[in-house]
């Protein structure tokens, strides 16, 4: 297993504390030139060019959690899995870590929410990428 796997990419959005892992993200850069989607959903903020490819920024926060649209400024993490061309606007980033220092998990009956992290001075929701995927395939297909 590569460092990478073991670590996680901490980030905020509308104020809480979200994590991901660090090889599920491609890129971390500043909000880049979007350019509109016809047609697309509200929560497609548009389209940008990463290294020659045209990829949706998806605002996560108004897509799936209803909390409103996304802030100036802020972060875009660019997913880098299962060949999934999908950047996320977030609040912004917090810091990574490594998975070591997580000491307890909990159960989530949130279905973006794969788990609870406790760490020794916060708790963090890991977001799950399948479920936010799947989501997205469905509304896209309603």
């Amino acid at each position: 297993m590569n460092n990478s796997e073991r670590r996680l990419l901490i980030f905020h959005l509308k104020g809480e504390k979200y994590a991901l892992k660090l090889y599920d993200a491609a890129e971390v850069m500043e909000p880049p030139l979007l350019f509109p989607i016809p047609k697309a959903p509200l929560y497609f903020l548009g389209v940008m060019n990463f290294h020659g490819s045209l990829v949706p920024i998806l605002d996560l926060a108004a897509a799936l959690f209803d909390l409103g649209s996304h802030p100036e400024g802020g972060k875009v993490v660019v997913l880098g899995i299962h060949q999934v061309n999908l950047a996320l606007w977030i609040d912004a980033i917090v810091d990574i870590i490594s998975e070591e220092l997580v000491i307890a998990e909990h159960e989530s009956f949130d279905e973006m929410v794969e788990k609870f992290l406790v760490l020794p001075d916060q708790e963090l929701r890991l977001l799950s990428i399948e479920n936010l995927l799947d989501r997205l395939e469905q509304h896209i297909n309603s």
